[in-house]
């Protein structure tokens, strides 16, 4: 509590914009086995940084990062991903095919992205807008996780370092530099733990139609269970997906 009369300065946790503006967080999350792919941050700017900061994020085990001018997943940056997943995949798991659901974002819907993916064996398959409800095991379960993880380190930072976060605007206190190296730290701390929530990371999938659990506890794909069914079951899919956005949207115009 500030004394009456004195300034009072709030710190603003949530969907304030800010986080937008500063850098975007990529998750991709295997429903099922060992977490081999870890988040990059997307900075804001143009990747003019110190050898020092670029030691310290290179040093980050769990996270991988990045620059772009409004910090967006553009089209170059979801190529540039693309090919850092494809060379994962093929350590891991050389000469498979692979399936890859995507958000409907226009970046990773081009022909230059497809091309990548086929010369690699990977499907991608964006989910339709407007289904984040019944699709999406990252938005509201992983994603939500993560930032409520990331949330919690940011506040004892806060704590710990009240007067420096409370003046840098005005003093130069924290600097950019050091403001991204604290998010990178933060995702890093995150990541290392999420990643080994395997129960929650199959429940958060097992939650949506787009997998189903059998009676051994195993998950695969509703509808599409061996390779000759493969693009039909991609194609009632999606129709059935498509119904359903309708319906949502139905409903919406109908309360």
């Amino acid at each position: 509590m500030n004394p009456k009369g004195e300034e009072c300065w709030i710190a603003v946790v949530g969907p304030s914009g800010l986080d937008k503006r500063q850098a975007t967080l990529h998750l991709c999350i295997r429903a099922d086995g060992e977490q081999f792919m870890p988040p990059f941050i997307i900075f804001r700017g143009k990747g003019f940084i110190t050898p020092e900061e670029v030691e310290y994020l290179d040093s980050l085990p769990n996270i991988r990062w990045a620059f772009q001018e409004n910090a967006w997943a553009n089209a170059l940056y979801s190529r540039k991903w693309l090919r850092y997943f494809a060379s994962q995949l093929h350590q891991k798991w050389p000469g498979e095919d692979h399936l890859l659901f995507l958000d409907d974002l226009s970046a990773q819907k081009g022909a230059r992205f497809n091309k990548i993916a086929m010369e690699n064996r990977i499907f991608p398959f964006p989910i339709p807008a407007n289904c984040t409800d019944v699709l999406q095991p990252v938005d509201h379960n992983v994603g939500a996780r993560f930032k409520n993880i990331m949330n919690a380190f940011y506040k004892i930072d806060l704590g710990t370092n009240f007067e420096r976060w409370r003046d840098y605007k005005n003093n130069n206190s924290m600097t950019e530099s050091m403001r991204r190296m604290s998010m990178a730290f933060w995702a890093n701390e995150a990541w290392a733990i999420v990643k080994h929530e395997k129960q929650f990371l199959r429940q958060s999938f097992s939650s949506t139609v787009l997998v189903k659990k059998d009676s051994s506890n195993s998950l695969s794909l509703r509808g599409i269970n061996y390779k000759p069914r493969f693009h039909l079951g991609y194609f009632f899919l999606f129709l059935f997906l498509k119904f359903r956005c309708a319906c949502n949207s139905l409903l919406l115009l109908l309360r």
